[in-house]
C-alpha cells in the first residue's frame, strides 16, 4: 500500500504545461471525471465526501499536452517508472 502523493489531471492544449489547482477547482474536476453512483443517495454523497477529502488534502496538478500528447505519454511513461521511494524521500510534492 502506498500514500496518494499528488494528482495530475491530463488534457491537451496548445500550451503544455503543469499548473497546481486550488482545492475548489480540483474538487470540480475530479467529480467531473469520477463515476459517482447518483441513483443512491448514500454512495453519492460518500463519494462526494471522499472527492473533496482528496482535494483538500493532496495537491493536484493540470498537466497540460500538446494536442499529439506527446508531454502527456512523458510524464506517464515516468510515473510509471520512478521508484516509490522519491516521494517518501520529501519529493516535490
Amino acid at each position: 500500500r502506498a500514500p496518494v502523493q499528488a494528482l495530475f489531471l491530463l488534457g491537451r492544449g496548445s500550451e503544455p504545461g503543469v499548473r497546481r489547482l486550488g482545492a475548489s477547482e480540483a474538487l470540480a474536476r475530479l467529480t467531473a471525471s469520477a463515476f459517482l453512483p447518483r441513483w443512491w443517495a448514500p454512495g453519492l454523497e460518500a463519494g462526494l465526501d471522499a472527492l473533496a477529502s482528496l482535494a483538500r488534502s493532496t495537491p493536484v496538478f493540470a498537466l497540460c499536452s500538446e494536442p499529439d500528447g506527446r508531454l502527456a505519454a512523458r510524464v506517464g511513461a515516468a510515473a510509471l517508472l520512478a521508484p516509490t521511494a522519491r516521494s517518501e524521500n520529501g519529493g516535490p510534492w
